[in-house]
């Protein structure tokens, strides 16, 4: 759509880009609809005429000039519009070329094997396809239907079909991507990314988060090799962890085994010593165990996954498939709400070089002299004031919306018609260019 617009209409390059990535966040995981805003004069209606009438003698007029179609041979049509409705049929199903062109005689071979054939194939490469075929071969039909009920001054018909090529083309669209996206709002499908990904095993005795990082820690208590108890159960492979319980009691964990569960034994701690013991032995013999960190990990979409440092001193995600095979993801952290996000949604980057310079020219570091406060409910705007003032009796110096792991000046602009938009800005030059976000 980008490009046909780039191409056919004066419609600048950039504004090109820009276009698209709205597109990416509408039809990100669900289904957009595009419609025409030009008034559209269906039916001309009389003021005698209720609108539940009007609506009724529409749909009796579909029902009885175009719902149904009959099928057309080429040796039976006459000519004029009835080749356009043909073209329609062949759209639809390019391989009826094998039979149509001949009598549709029900007992004829050509209807008993060809036709079979025909439509099997025209299936399989639909399926092959992924539905491609069937998308463009369905939109070059409506296209010859229009203008089939075009020619015959049947507007309703025609626009029928109209609005049948703007859905086939709506609900087939399957663009990814995302782009100055609201952080908290409802949780979209999670993207292909961490589709078949095994998240982190729930593994920890504790779990401790930074409040300056956001990252989560966990904090494991491990038998140690040299226990004289599970020595004997514990190899290369084998290893035995502490849980707690939501009674604040300990059990044993097998996180190698397929079915954990079944292994667990009640494990009760002295708080006074410090010592652990089977709570079902007769022995008082002290359980050796050992307190470690384990894997650091954040929080996406509902589940938890390993974050790692690399060599650039740059985040990223550790993500494991069913076949074993692990992937690296950079992510990002929103300075100020501590929350993670990856820089790719859907294998496509979520800000594109252009917005990525834009942001970085227009950001502006945090100040620790100054008090942030998330000024709405999905919080990711903030007002800025100076530490210590009060927010009920103090004006706002500024406010700042969090963008690709900085903050970027935001103000509001009425757009008369349309209710309010936000516009990041150069907080040096208030009067320059601002850039809508949403």
């Amino acid at each position: 759509m980008k490009d046909f617009l780039v191409k056919n209409y004066p419609f600048p390059e950039e504004q090109g880009e820009d276009f698209e990535s709205y597109l990416n966040v509408k039809a990100a995981n669900q289904t957009i609809c595009i419609a025409s805003v030009e008034e559209q004069r269906v039916l001309s209606r009389s003021k005698r005429i209720s609108f539940q009438q009007h609506e009724k003698n529409i749909a009796n007029h579909i029902r009885e000039n175009c719902a149904f179609e009959q099928e057309l041979f080429q040796t039976e049509v006459i000519g004029g519009g009835e080749i356009l409705l043909l073209k329609a049929q062949r759209a639809e199903n390019p391989f009826r070329m094998f039979y149509d062109d001949r009598p549709s005689d029900q007992n004829s071979p050509v209807t008993k094997f060809v036709r079979p054939v025909a439509d099997g194939l025209n299936i399989f490469i639909n399926i092959i396809t992924l539905g491609l075929k069937s998308v463009i071969g369905n939109l070059f039909a409506h296209s010859y239907r229009k203008e089939y009920y075009e020619s015959k001054n049947d507007e309703i018909c025609s626009t029928r079909q109209k609005h049948l090529i703007v859905a086939e083309l709506a609900t087939s669209i399957d663009v990814s991507g995302l782009t100055f996206t609201r952080r908290k709002g409802i949780q979209v499908k999670a993207p292909k990314e961490l589709m078949s990904t095994n998240p982190l095993t729930d593994r920890a005795t504790y779990i401790s988060r930074n409040k300056n990082t956001g990252i989560f820690q966990e904090h494991i208590i491990k038998f140690k090799n040299d226990n004289n108890i599970s020595k004997k159960i514990i190899n290369d492979e084998t290893e035995i962890l502490l849980k707690k319980t939501e009674n604040d009691e300990f059990v044993t964990y097998y996180p190698h085994n397929t079915k954990p569960e079944s292994l667990e034994r009640r494990v009760i701690a002295d708080k006074r010593t410090g010592i652990f013991r089977y709570a079902d032995s007769v022995s008082s013999e002290e359980l050796n165990v050992e307190v470690m960190n384990g894997k650091k990990f954040i929080k996406l979409h509902g589940n938890n996954y390993e974050l790692q440092m690399n060599r650039n001193q740059q985040y990223a995600l550790v993500t494991e498939n069913t076949s074993g095979i692990k992937k690296y993801l950079p992510v990002y952290m929103e300075p100020l709400s501590k929350t993670w996000y990856l820089k790719t949604h859907n294998e496509s980057p979520v800000f594109n070089k252009r917005q990525e310079q834009l942001i970085d020219s227009l950001k502006v570091i945090p100040e620790q002299d100054k008090s942030y406060f998330a000024n709405d409910l999905k919080g990711r705007i903030f007002e800025i004031r100076n530490a210590g003032e009060d927010i009920h009796t103090t004006n706002t110096l500024y406010s700042v919306v969090e963008i690709n792991g900085h903050i970027v000046p935001v103000k509001q602009n009425v757009i008369p018609g349309h209710g309010v938009q936000h516009h990041i800005y150069n907080i040096k030059n208030a009067n320059d260019k601002s850039y809508p976000i949403e």
